[in-house]
């Protein structure tokens, strides 16, 4: 006779015996996200939509030069110009950062409370792809707000020795 093991009473409320047992920061309910992945994974997907939307503004050449949102480096801030071109150079680079945050983001909600423990690991793999991208796509706007000052400064030149000509 197979005998099944039944909910014991514990200190005023009811631990499982069985092979799932609750675990310090699991629900005890299967299938249902803790209060603690919810967060994380809501602030994975608040960064993914951040990253993405100033990278489409950038794109799109929307992002209007602030103080809060977009790459704060010294070539960028220097005036509208600058803000625009490397945000536009950059703009692809930052939608794809925010793959890795938006991916985990989903799978911290759906996937089963048992694998949420070895999230940690997946977690700071994707902090450093998403910070090397936003790093990579500071480095492409420094780049493209170089590439411009050059061009602009050879175009001055170029009418200043055509001007010397005549």
């Amino acid at each position: 006779i197979h005998r099944r093991s039944s909910p014991q009473r514990v200190s005023g409320g009811i631990a499982d015996t069985g092979a799932h047992a609750r675990l310090p920061g699991r629900s005890r309910y299967r299938g249902l996200v803790t209060m603690e992945v919810a967060v994380l994974a809501l602030a994975l997907l608040v960064l993914a939509a951040a990253l993405a939307g100033v990278g489409l503004a950038g794109l799109t050449e929307r992002l209007p030069r602030n103080r809060w949102i977009g790459l704060r480096t010294a070539s960028l801030r220097a005036d509208d110009e600058a803000w625009r071109i490397g945000h536009r150079a950059a703009g692809a680079t930052l939608v794809t950062a925010a793959g890795p945050p938006l991916l985990l983001g989903v799978a911290m909600l759906v996937a089963p409370p048992a694998l949420v423990a070895d999230w940690l690991l997946a977690y700071a793999v994707v902090g450093v792809v998403t910070g090397g991208l936003i790093a990579l796509a500071a480095r492409q706007a420094e780049r493209a707000v170089a590439g411009f000052e050059e061009e602009a400064t050879s175009t001055q030149e170029g009418d200043r020795s055509s001007q010397e000509d005549r």
